[in-house]
C-alpha cells in the first residue's frame, strides 16, 4: 500500500499544477485545510504536494505521518516512492544522450547489443527504436507473466510498457559503460537541483523515507530498490518533483527543439486505448 500513497502523491502533484492553471491567486492556509481534510476522510498516513504557478513553485508542504507507531511526522525532504513518474526522469536522459550523438532516435536498439535481449528469438525485436520505447509503442507488455513477447508490429500502435524502459535502460547502460542512477544523477538531478532524489536506495542514508501501510493502518513492506529500474525505482519529494518540472519547462535540462519533440504527438491513442492506459498507469507501479 506504500505504493498507492506514493501514487497518490503523483496524483496530486498533477492535481496541482492544475489548480495553480485554473487559479489566480492561492490561498497556502485554506489549501493546507483542505489537504488536511481529504487525508483524513481517506486515511492516507502520509502525503506532500507542490504547486507550480507562474514558472515558479508557489506552495510546497508535506502532512501526516511517515511511521505511525513512532507518529515520526514528514517533512519537505521525506522520500516517498515515484512509481511511473521515473519514466519522464529517464526519458529526458535519454533525449540528452541524444543531443550528445550518443544514442540515436531511430535506431534498433538491436544493434547497439551485443547479444539478443532475454533470448527473444522473434526478429521484430530488431525494429524496436529509443522514439518506439518513449512513445510506449514497443509491443512489450507492461510487464511480462514469464518470458518477454512481442505483441504487435513495433510502432504500429500504442500500448503502455515498463519492460520497454527496462530494454532502453540495459542500451543506454551499455553504450555509456555508467549505470543508469549515475546517468540520471548526472544528466537529471544535479542540473536540476534536485538533492533528495534517488533511483537506488541505501538505508544508510535514506533515514527519512515514508512507511507502507495497508487500508487497516498494517505496516506493509516498502519498495526499497537496490539497483536502478528506468520504469519504477524513482524515490523522490514533491519539491525536487517540482524542480524536475520547472527545469524541463525552463529547457535547462534539454534544448528548446528537443523539449518540443519530447511533448509533441508521436502516435495516435484511441479513446479505448485512452481508457485502458489511464487504467493501466494506475496499476503499473
Amino acid at each position: 500500500m506504500m505504493k498507492k500513497w506514493c501514487i497518490s502523491l503523483c496524483f496530486l502533484f498533477a492535481s496541482a499544477l492544475s489548480f495553480a492553471q485554473q487559479t489566480t491567486v492561492i490561498n497556502p492556509a485554506t489549501l493546507s485545510l483542505q489537504i488536511k481534510a481529504l487525508i483524513e476522510e481517506v486515511g492516507i498516513p502520509a502525503l506532500s504536494m507542490a504547486v507550480i504557478q507562474d514558472g515558479k513553485i508557489v506552495y510546497c508542504k508535506a502532512f501526516g505521518v511517515s511511521n505511525t507507531e513512532l507518529r515520526r511526522s514528514v517533512d519537505s525532504t521525506t522520500i516517498f516512492e515515484a512509481a511511473s513518474l521515473t519514466k519522464p526522469v529517464v526519458a529526458v536522459t535519454a533525449l540528452k544522450l541524444v543531443e550528445e550523438g550518443v544514442l540515436e532516435l531511430d535506431k534498433p536498439l538491436y544493434d547497439y547489443l551485443s547479444y539478443p535481449y532475454e533470448n527473444i528469438d522473434d526478429l521484430r525485436i530488431k525494429n524496436i527504436t529509443p522514439r518506439m520505447v518513449l512513445s510506449h509503442s514497443t509491443g512489450f507488455p507492461n510487464w511480462r507473466d514469464k518470458n518477454l513477447e512481442i505483441n504487435f508490429r513495433p510502432g504500429e500502435k500504442f500500448s503502455y510498457s515498463g519492460e520497454g524502459f527496462v530494454y532502453l535502460q540495459k542500451v543506454i547502460e551499455k553504450i555509456t559503460g555508467k549505470t543508469l542512477d549515475k546517468l540520471v544523477e548526472e544528466k537529471v538531478f544535479s542540473p536540476a537541483g534536485m538533492k533528495n532524489s534517488v533511483l537506488v536506495f541505501n538505508p544508510a542514508i535514506h533515514t527519512n523515507s515514508a512507511e507502507g501501510y495497508d487500508k487497516k493502518n498494517r505496516k506493509v513492506k516498502g519498495f526499497r530498490p537496490p539497483t536502478a529500474n528506468a520504469a519504477s525505482s524513482l524515490l523522490t519529494t514533491a519539491n525536487d518533483y517540482a524542480l524536475f518540472v520547472l527545469a524541463l519547462m525552463r529547457n535547462q535540462l534539454l534544448k528548446e527543439e528537443t523539449t518540443k519533440q519530447m511533448f509533441s504527438s508521436q502516435i495516435g491513442i484511441s479513446e479505448k486505448e485512452k481508457n485502458g492506459c489511464t487504467k493501466v498507469c494506475r496499476t503499473s507501479y
